[in-house]
């Protein structure tokens, strides 16, 4: 995950526009950042109400940074179970 010398709110700033493009599977990491009470029914509810899929990924990460490292290191968590592609981007940042 994130390095020892980085926080995970750190390194999703830093890879942001990857991440921005690269999210799938929105509707699972969005379910399970409610499950582990990252975001709430109301902005559960925002993000589905969100017009594309550009705009829903840019406001979880932007969310999930302003909640801080906790909340930033369980999307990490999620991004590396739901992404095939996250563990490459891991590899390329460290």
């Amino acid at each position: 995950m994130a390095s020892a010398q980085r926080s995970a709110k750190e390194y999703l700033r830093n890879t942001r526009k990857d991440l921005v493009t690269g999210m799938k599977n929105l509707p699972l990491i969005i379910e399970s950042l409610h499950q582990k009470k990252v975001f709430s029914v109301y902005e559960v509810d925002a993000l589905k109400a969100e017009s594309s899929e550009f705009e829903k990924a840019r406001s979880i990460l932007d969310w999930v940074i302003n909640k801080g490292d906790e909340a930033s290191y369980e999307l990490l968590k999620i991004l590396d179970i739901y992404n095939e592609w996250f563990p490459a981007l891991l590899q390329q940042s460290t």
